[in-house]
């Protein structure tokens, strides 16, 4: 059996729970000589360390994967419910885990870890025999995101013991652990989903070949890694081969070359060195629907107006650099297309343009159409005054959305 430790496990099997060999008492004794420094009074300050604790100091969940441990009932069933949702999300994107682990991952909530401490939210190690145990610092400071993130790290290290022995969990990947455990995250908070196609096609390609290296013990670009994810899903291959190969990325395999060399190939040269870009521009798509963020509409609009750009890569010593002198240079044949070229581009983007902008949109479009139309300055100077009110207005909308959202996020961790 791949599992380093199952011919021990003949001779005293620890296929239950630990609660089955154990009295609570010793359990205590065991696992949770950190409750005395958790101990907590009503008002903050802490308690006599030497409290004896008793059974029904310490509330615990035990699952087939899982045994929750903490001296509050909200935190211990809370963070036994993300445990669950790990174990499901791991599940239907790998190969399949045991009906339950012979031991289970035990996970203490320790209420210990002092506010504004620059510490981990959470510590995670492995005794020999796959004893996985996520101590997990419980305040104000701890958000569902990084809860979710350590269960299903937590979870994946034991799964990779349990299949492949102890060797393999030197050689996980980080990028597949962080992918999943932000899976996790966006179970809860499906609206993220659409934070990550807005900012997916902003990341550097570059950081996705480095994320793809490392291993389990560095601490990788999250955001990359699951745009990798979702890159990798999008690429249109069947379930089970799709799970082999994200599993096999898991435990350090060669991922890549079995993804490039697949039976299915559409074009090694397509996949080669970027096989992520089709998948994410499909999930990108999937997810931007038919109307333009506000920051992606209010980008676009704000490159049709420059025209710095275009007088650095014109012919014309007399291009127009900025808006105002446009209409002065209308002469020129080539300030002309690139006014008509913009003018287009603007009446062919209003159906995608956010609703914020689109006043805007309206107006820039209108003073491009006057120039290549010849009418008179005053009548441009107003439309150009037009454009410029409506972008700062649209502007200082966003900015106070855009708190109002992040505050709103804030408050749901």
């Amino acid at each position: 059996m791949p599992e380093d430790d199952r011919a021990k496990q003949a001779q005293g099997t620890l296929s239950g729970s630990v609660g089955q060999h154990l009295t609570m008492n010793s359990y205590i004794q065991r696992y949770i000589p950190w409750f005395f420094l958790a101990v907590s009074s009503a008002n903050g300050s802490a308690t006599d360390t030497s409290l004896e604790l008793h059974a029904d100091t310490v509330h615990t969940d035990r699952g087939a994967y899982f045994e929750t441990v903490g001296m509050d009932r909200t935190s211990v069933y809370a963070i036994a419910e993300v445990g669950r949702a790990a174990v499901h999300i791991c599940d239907k994107f790998l190969m399949g885990s045991p009906v339950e682990f012979p031991q289970r991952i035990t996970v203490l909530i320790d209420g210990n870890r002092p506010k504004g401490s620059n510490e981990k939210a959470y510590t995670l190690s492995m005794e020999s025999g796959g004893f996985v145990t996520l101590r997990i610092f419980w305040n104000e400071e701890l958000n569902l995101e990084e809860v979710c993130h350590a269960i299903t790290e937590a979870f994946l290290l034991r799964y990779v013991h349990y299949k492949y022995g102890s060797q393999a969990t030197g050689q996980m990947r980080a990028w597949v652990i962080a992918a999943l455990g932000k899976k996790c995250y966006i179970r809860y908070r499906p609206a993220e989903a659409d934070y990550f196609a807005e900012i997916f096609p902003d990341l550097n390609p570059e950081i996705f070949a480095k994320t793809l290296t490392m291993s389990a013990s560095e601490a990788c670009d999250r955001e990359a890694a699951y745009a990798l994810f979702e890159s990798f899903s999008a690429l249109g291959l069947k379930s089970e081969e799709r799970k082999r190969l994200l599993e096999l990325a898991l435990i350090g395999g060669s991922f890549e070359a079995e993804l490039i060399n697949r039976k299915n190939k559409r074009s090694v040269e397509a996949l080669e060195g970027a096989w992520w870009k089709p998948g994410m521009d499909s999930f990108v798509h999937r997810y931007r629907g038919a109307v333009d963020s506000m920051g992606q509409s209010r980008l676009w609009l704000v490159s049709l107006a420059d025209m710095e750009t275009f007088a650095k890569g014109s012919d014309d010593p007399a291009a127009a650099l900025n808006l105002r002198e446009l209409g002065r240079r209308a002469a020129n044949k080539a300030t002309l297309a690139e006014i008509a070229t913009r003018q287009a581009t603007l009446l062919a983007g209003m159906l995608r343009v956010n609703p914020l902008y689109y006043n805007a949109a309206q107006s820039l479009g209108r003073y491009y159409e006057q120039i290549l139309y010849g009418e008179p300055g005053f009548r441009r100077t107003v439309t150009l005054i037009d454009y410029l009110n409506d972008l700062n207005a649209a502007r200082r909308t966003q900015t106070l959305a855009e708190k109002a959202l992040d505050a709103s996020k804030r408050a749901s961790r």
